[in-house]
């Protein structure tokens, strides 16, 4: 699986399942140094779509989004997730280091 892919997959993941899965990694000590770089913060971003027909690029407007970087023993993760949850965000970005 590519990074990007992981990125879609870790902002698309529910609470339920990837929050217990990081709490899990931390507190077993698996995860060896764990160093947040940036975050979790909450911030905007602009949503730039597609017009269908013509196929114009336009600014839909802004969008409210969650973002963190970690360092997993010597691995960069990071996550990026609409919405204010920094709790799930932060755990996406563990994971996401775990899996680089």
């Amino acid at each position: 699986m590519n990074a990007d892919r992981r990125a879609e997959l870790l902002a698309a993941g529910e609470p339920t399942e990837l929050v217990p899965l990081a709490e899990r990694l931390v507190t077993d000590g698996t995860l060896g140094e764990v160093n947040v770089l940036s975050g979790p913060e909450v911030g905007m971003v602009m949503l730039t779509v597609r017009e269908p027909v013509a196929e114009h690029r336009f600014q839909l407007g802004e969008v409210l989004v969650t973002q963190c970087t970690v360092e997993v023993a010597g691995a960069t993760g990071w996550c990026v997730r609409g919405g204010d949850d920094r709790v799930t965000t932060l755990a996406a970005a563990l994971l996401d280091g775990v899996a680089a």
